[in-house]
């Protein structure tokens, strides 16, 4: 499979292993088609934010801290402070414990580590991925976004998968494996699905064209 798109991931090199014919994914991230029941958002930390990574029939939960930091810019010729926010993305309670409390941000009492670690999760469920015809998709507190199959609704998204640190979860030889696999399920079993005429319903019940007249 080759893959078109105008940004690059982590597993994008294995294409050069693809000879020949071969089909082509026009990877792009766009809205998500219409609503659906997921959805990710802040927890009751300041600045803490759930988020899920959608890939190829699996959730991945993990926890988005959010940091704001102040840069000097130059506007007009004249140095102005500019507040950025920026996040950190945590896999697991250990890397949200060392990532927290490295930088003194903050002390995990056990009860802590109970209530946060149901945040990080694997769960297989197939069902947004077919609606959205998508085998990728992202859900944040504030977008959701996913690169479906034949892509309409693009828009801005500022992040790879390995910016999000999915090549921590998912290593590239299996990330790309599963896009091929994924995509043929999804392009076999509910994309091309041939839509029956009205003359072939009728015909499936036994009827004919004189059946419904008088």
């Amino acid at each position: 499979m080759r893959i078109n798109s105008n940004y690059k991931d982590y597993y994008d090199h294995l294409q050069k292993y693809v000879y020949g014919n071969s089909t082509s994914w026009n990877r792009a991230w766009c809205n998500f088609s219409a609503n659906t029941d997921i959805c990710a958002g802040e927890v009751d930390r300041k600045m803490w934010y759930h988020a899920i990574i959608g890939f190829c029939g699996s959730l991945y939960g993990f926890l988005r801290v959010a940091r704001e930091i102040k840069e000097t810019i130059k506007v007009d010729g004249k140095d102005r402070i500019n507040t950025k926010t920026i996040y950190e993305n945590a896999w697991s309670i250990d890397e949200l414990v060392d990532l927290l409390s490295n930088k003194s941000f903050y002390y995990f009492s056990k009860d802590d580590i109970r209530k946060y670690q149901n945040l990080f999760y694997v769960k297989k469920d197939d069902s947004v991925f077919i609606q959205q015809n998508s085998p990728i998709f992202v859900v944040t507190h504030n977008q959701k976004v996913c690169c479906p199959l034949n892509p309409t609704d693009h828009t801005q998204f500022e992040y790879s998968l390995k910016d999000l640190r999915f090549d921590t979860i998912v290593d590239d030889k299996e990330a790309y494996s599963k896009i091929v696999d994924y995509i043929n399920f999804l392009g076999m079993e509910h994309k091309f699905i041939p839509q029956m005429s009205n003359d072939q319903k009728i015909d499936s019940h036994g009827f004919d064209k004189k059946s419904f007249r008088k």
